[in-house]
């Protein structure tokens, strides 16, 4: 049954007036819908799913044209939704803290109002209190701009409330810091930023607790550790930043419920001869054996978790670490 009471907006802009192309936010919005609307990710009909299109002859979306998304996924407001995904990729600046500019095309060194302030709108939505979760994905940099201030939308709560609204802000970068995307080295390599490839692998499972269910808490912690990670592969940094807030905490609000994590096949070639033991999550051993230099053993189905896999002849061991992202991988040992 599907989620006909979820919604999201979703916005990937890489033509700029002014600023550098972009390579990665149209396949991230693009990819972002895909989840949206896929029966195993958010399950939302695609009546109630909004992509932007952006546009360089003319430079569009427009403000206009984000607001009148908004306002057609909120109708009169006379009907009481569950969800709202807000994603946005493109470029940004920090406004503050707690408050992102998300670039429209338009923006120029001079036109430095031409950006969305994330926190108006979360704001507006949390305040119209027509949804109990909202969910702000910003896959942008945060570095500031002098006198760059963000616009609020054209919208207005007609009875400001927000209480019983939780709301989830994931920012893709620290406040004053930049968010990065894979270098384009090869035209037939789909191109996408470390923060959104980083959170559809948590929302596709990777995320999942031991019950199978994707948490606040634990999609947060996955994501700004996988986007670190996917970062620090190309000599970057980047960190995840949250902002939470609304009814209970991070680790009861559950996202996503009854997720099959496929396991991971695993294999190994050996470099060096002596007896080796595979230690499980349970610290029990799940294989021995007594090896050969450039043996290859078989293949391993292991589960989420943390795996050792330790030499007693020689005393080396390395730690294998499942995360639920990848269907296989080698390790020499």
């Amino acid at each position: 049954m599907q989620n006909d009471n979820d919604y999201a907006l979703i916005i990937g802009i890489e033509e700029y007036k002014e600023m550098a192309k972009l390579n990665g936010p149209v396949n991230d919005a693009k990819d972002f819908l895909e989840w949206a609307c896929n029966e195993t990710g958010g399950n939302i009909p695609e009546a109630n799913c909004f992509l932007i299109q952006a546009s360089k002859d003319p430079y569009k979306p427009l403000q206009d044209d984000i607001d009148t998304g908004l306002e057609t996924i909120i109708g009169d407001g006379s009907k009481g939704y569950r969800r709202l995904y807000f994603f946005f990729a493109g470029h940004g600046y920090g406004v503050a803290w707690d408050t992102n500019g998300l670039c429209l095309p338009g923006w120029t060194s001079l036109r430095r109002r031409n950006a969305l302030s994330s926190k108006a709108y979360l704001d507006y939505v949390v305040e119209s209190k027509f949804f109990t979760e909202v969910y702000f994905f910003l896959d942008c940099c945060r570095d500031r701009m002098i006198n760059a201030s963000a616009l609020t939308p054209s919208l207005g709560a007609i009875l400001p409330a927000g209480q019983n609204v939780t709301s989830l802000v994931l920012f893709a970068a620290d406040f004053s810091s930049k968010a990065y995307e894979d270098p384009e080295l090869d035209p037939n390599t789909k191109v996408q930023g470390y923060f959104t490839k980083a959170l559809l692998q948590g929302l596709r499972g990777a995320a999942a607790d031991k019950n199978g269910n994707i948490t606040a808490d634990g999609l947060t912690d996955f994501t700004k550790r996988r986007t670190s990670e996917l970062a620090a592969l190309r000599q970057k940094t980047q960190t995840v930043r949250p902002l939470f807030s609304g009814m209970g905490t991070m680790s009861q609000l559950i996202i996503k419920e009854g997720i099959n994590v496929e396991p991971t096949s695993v294999t190994i070639t050996f470099i060096s001869e002596g007896l080796v033991n595979l230690i499980g999550r349970d610290l029990n051993v799940i294989w021995e054996k007594q090896i050969s230099k450039d043996e290859i053993s078989p293949i391993f189905t292991l589960d989420k978790g943390l795996y050792i896999l330790e030499n007693t002849t020689t005393g080396n061991n390395i730690t294998i670490k499942i995360d639920g992202t990848s269907k296989h991988k080698e390790y020499e040992f």
